[in-house]
């Protein structure tokens, strides 16, 4: 599976605002594999996530 996709379109979910679609295509695209952490936290596209309460549990149960 491409994780990737399921990134991308968090991302745009994220920046149209749809918070909690945003979250449930994160969280897909870490059941899946992806793992690149420091482009989760840095990128501008996901800002909308990064104080959201299930973004953090999704964070620290994948890469804790």
């Amino acid at each position: 599976a491409d994780t990737s996709r399921h990134m991308d379109y968090a991302m745009l979910l994220a920046v149209q605002g749809d918070i909690s679609q945003a979250l449930a295509q994160v969280e897909r695209a870490l059941e899946r594999g992806y793992r690149d952490y420091c482009w989760i936290k840095m990128n501008p596209d996901l800002a909308e996530l990064q104080d959201e309460l299930r973004f953090k549990e999704l964070l620290e149960q994948y890469f804790d």
